[in-house]
């Protein structure tokens, strides 16, 4: 290994150790995993919803975006009660089951 190469990583080893101990620097960076989680939980949200607008079976929707059963017939129902405010509460039964 070069003394370039050497020095470098020195560097960053020295640069991950103050962040290691910096309580700021890890709150922040937390707080961006936390913010970076909830946009992927928004997208697969996104996805199902739009599973669910061309009438996929309940059971492949959980399958392709992981997100539970109980939440995608949350989902559901909010659509259907959205989208048919009379029916509020109305949702249909799941006779999707869980392998």
């Amino acid at each position: 290994m070069t003394k370039t190469k050497h020095t470098l990583i020195k560097e960053i080893d020295q640069l991950v150790e103050e962040a290691n101990h910096d309580a700021d620097w890890r709150r922040a960076y937390m707080m961006y995993e936390m913010e970076l989680l909830d946009a992927r939980k928004e997208g697969k949200l996104e996805d199902a919803k739009a599973m669910l607008m061309d009438d996929l079976p309940i059971e492949k929707i959980v399958q392709y975006t992981g997100l539970t059963l109980f939440r995608i017939e949350e989902l559901r129902d909010s659509i259907l009660v959205s989208s048919h405010p009379s029916r509020k509460g109305k949702g249909r039964k799941s006779t999707a089951k869980l392998q």
